[in-house]
């Protein structure tokens, strides 16, 4: 008896045609740009709709951004000149009212394309104005030493500088960033002291005491003993650097002998 043959079975056929007709779905949704991964979506915005803006100028100098256009002294003048002269006129003010030492104080301007500056320079004053102390000799000359001192200015120097640089700031608003290359103020403004040449004599002092000779030490020498069980073997030991002399010794007559 012959096996009979085994027959597809009737679905065979038509998931084969369901496959192909999805496949080609796919191909013509791939042409038209669709298909491969689902679209992700947009990142969040970096401000929300609403929120207030970051501020665009670093609070570098607080005390100057607090001054505006509006609040700074004679608001209205726009001439670099009349400022100056505002200012020489407070300077005399404050002198009359000894508030500030007598002294001849030079303010001076300066225009260009970019700009304009204030230059303001007390001369002549009645009391040092560098500190001798806050300074020691180095392969460069006078240096400052900033390890120890905050200012190189004496106390009266840095009270004037200070009140100087109140005067001139109640005029002057800054809204420069430097960070961003981006520079706008009223003037640009320096305040000098100047020391009427106190920095050569400071560096000329310095140099004549470095040749002075050191005073010399006494010529006792330091003796002391080498403690039991220590690596050296026991006895007295001695240094003498002045006159080149060193242990060990015996004893300590001979130490002090040698």
């Amino acid at each position: 008896m012959l096996a009979s043959k085994s027959k597809r079975p009737s679905g065979t056929r038509g998931n084969a045609a369901s496959r192909e007709k999805g496949a080609a779905a796919a191909r013509s949704a791939k042409k038209k740009g669709g298909g491969g991964e689902p679209p992700t979506s947009p990142p969040p915005a970096l401000i929300l709709a609403g929120a207030p803006l970051p501020p665009t100028l670093s609070p570098a100098n607080e005390v100057t951004r607090e001054r505006t256009e509006t609040t700074v002294k004679a608001p209205d003048v726009h001439d670099t000149a009349a400022l100056a002269k505002l200012i020489r006129e407070d300077i005399k003010a404050e002198v009359a009212a000894k508030r500030l030492p007598p002294a001849k104080y030079s303010v001076t301007t300066d225009k260009y394309s970019m700009g304009s500056s204030i230059t303001v320079v007390a001369s002549k004053l009645p009391f040092p104005v560098l500190n001798e102390a806050a300074f020691h000799l180095s392969k460069w000359g006078a240096e400052f030493d900033s390890d120890r001192f905050r200012s190189r200015y004496t106390p009266e120097a840095e009270t004037l500088q200070k009140k100087l640089e109140a005067i001139v700031g109640a005029y002057h608003w800054d809204r420069s960033d430097p960070q961003t290359d981006y520079f706008h103020s009223r003037f640009h403004k320096d305040v000098r002291l100047d020391d009427h040449g106190e920095m050569d004599r400071i560096r000329e002092k310095l140099k004549k005491v470095a040749k002075e000779p050191s005073p010399a030490s006494p010529g006792k020498p330091f003796v002391w003993r080498e403690p039991p069980g220590g690596l050296l073997e026991a006895g007295w030991y001695s240094s003498d650097e002045n006159n080149k002399r060193r242990g060990p010794f015996a004893s300590q007559a001979e130490a002090g002998q040698s």
